[in-house]
């Protein structure tokens, strides 16, 4: 798949365009919310590392984000369907234009085939006779346990009430549990200091951390040579996703900056006591 023409939906809808290496997706959208989006021409070529990884960042950044495809193996996507891979939602650049006008996309593949998503609020325990079901299940719709049907009955519920009953599918970032990602040092001691911290583990980010107002990207490495070469990618993520950049050495650093992105020691990190010294520090 053409980057190109992904880009063009965007910039169609009025989003600042950034491509990133090495953070495990390929684009950075800025409007009023930012969108993270991997592009795959097949979404089954999508790992489950990357996948997990573009959840955590969508989860830190409480960004929206999908994966943009074509094809799900020798399968061909449909448009105005939601597709998913390890959890993360995967859809056509079609889909994704759909979804920026606001247009009603309320159609999920799951095995099983294809489901749409009621409204609950439509839906009486007493219709269950008419929509075709038991009084259980209609119990269930009912309570949104269960908040989807198949296209079938979809249109026995548009017939019975003579309006679309669907609803937009909503894309939200579920929380994440970051404790369960085994955190190294940097994590824990941006915890410590008060600090939401994500572990990453991408080629330019090892953590992302931050406040309500700042957020941070740390890399770390055993060479200054090491974060030379990462310096002009870690620069372009922090110009798309608004990050201010610290490199973490594990010896005693040469220089206090490498390109503008300030240095410290592993140690100098570690003496840190709150999160206003370590902003501070940042700023060089």
């Amino acid at each position: 798949m053409k980057l190109d023409e992904v880009e063009k939906v965007l910039h169609e809808h009025g989003y600042e365009v950034f491509y990133l290496d090495g953070f495990g997706f390929d684009i950075v959208a800025r409007e009023r919310r930012s969108i993270l989006l991997k592009i795959s021409e097949n979404i089954n070529s999508v790992k489950a590392h990357v996948a997990q990884r573009l959840r955590r960042i969508s989860w830190f950044f409480d960004a929206k984000s999908f994966i943009v495809g074509n094809r799900r193996g020798p399968e061909q996507l449909m448009d105005m369907v939601i597709y998913h891979r390890y959890d993360m939602p995967a859809i056509t650049p079609n889909t994704l234009n759909y979804i920026l006008n606001g247009e009603k996309v309320s159609c999920v593949s799951r095995r099983g085939g294809l489901f749409f998503e009621i409204n609950p609020d439509k839906i009486d325990v007493s219709m269950s006779d008419d929509i075709g079901v038991s009084r259980r299940c209609a119990y269930y719709y009912k309570s949104g346990e269960v908040p989807s049907v198949k296209p079938a009955r979809m249109k026995k519920l548009k017939k019975l009430f003579g309006e679309d009953v669907t609803v937009m599918i909503e894309f939200t970032n579920r929380e994440i549990d970051v404790k369960a990602i085994h955190p190294d040092m940097i994590q824990k001691k941006f915890s410590e200091i008060g600090l939401k911290s994500v572990s990453v583990r991408e080629h330019i980010c090892d953590v992302l951390a931050g406040t309500k107002d700042e957020n941070v990207i740390s890399k770390a490495a055993n060479s200054e040579r090491t974060l030379h070469y990462y310096s002009d990618r870690v620069k372009s993520a922090c110009d798309a996703l608004d990050l201010k950049p610290i490199f973490i050495l594990r010896r005693k650093p040469r220089q206090k900056s490498i390109k503008d992105i300030p240095v410290v020691s592993v140690e100098e990190l570690r003496s840190i006591n709150d999160k206003k010294e370590l902003l501070e520090m940042i700023e060089i």
